[in-house]
């Protein structure tokens, strides 16, 4: 018995190991997409350091609109009026925030930066998709194919 578990266990360790390892790594996209942007819009050494601070206060506000958007969807199956009127609201919040973070950036970038910024975004987003369709199909390995 002792055998089979002396056997067993590192096997599924490895398994385990491997299975993570496979996954891409959320700090790894993040690093993708600071490369990404940071391309896309050209930024001098100056402007990332202003711009990088203001944008992941951004990210971080975003990503709370949108998770409590997410929740509030399926949070009540009983009242969906009020769940819709509530989604209605966090596009507002969500408008708003895209508002005063505009007006944010082009203190630190040029509004022709800041257009650059908005537009890749999604462009950042379909690059990704296509990175991890990419992974499943055939690599394992996420990293920046472009280096």
């Amino acid at each position: 018995m002792r055998l089979i578990l002396f056997l067993i266990v590192p096997a599924f360790l490895t398994l385990t190991a491997q299975a993570q390892h496979d996954k891409p790594d959320f700090k790894d996209i993040e690093m993708l997409k600071v490369k990404f942007l940071t391309d896309k819009l050209n930024l001098t050494i100056e402007e990332q350091q202003k711009f990088w601070p203001i944008y992941n206060d951004y990210q971080r506000e975003m990503n709370s609109l949108r998770d409590q958007k997410f929740k509030n969807l399926y949070a009540t199956k009983d009242n969906p009026q009020q769940n819709l009127s509530t989604d209605i609201q966090f596009d507002y919040k969500i408008l708003n925030t895209k508002k005063k973070y505009l007006q944010l950036f082009e203190t630190t970038i040029s509004p022709q930066k800041t257009l650059a910024l908005y537009q890749s975004e999604p462009e950042f987003r379909e690059f990704l998709m296509r990175r991890i369709g990419h992974d499943r199909d055939g690599g394992r390995k996420f990293e920046d194919k472009n280096k």
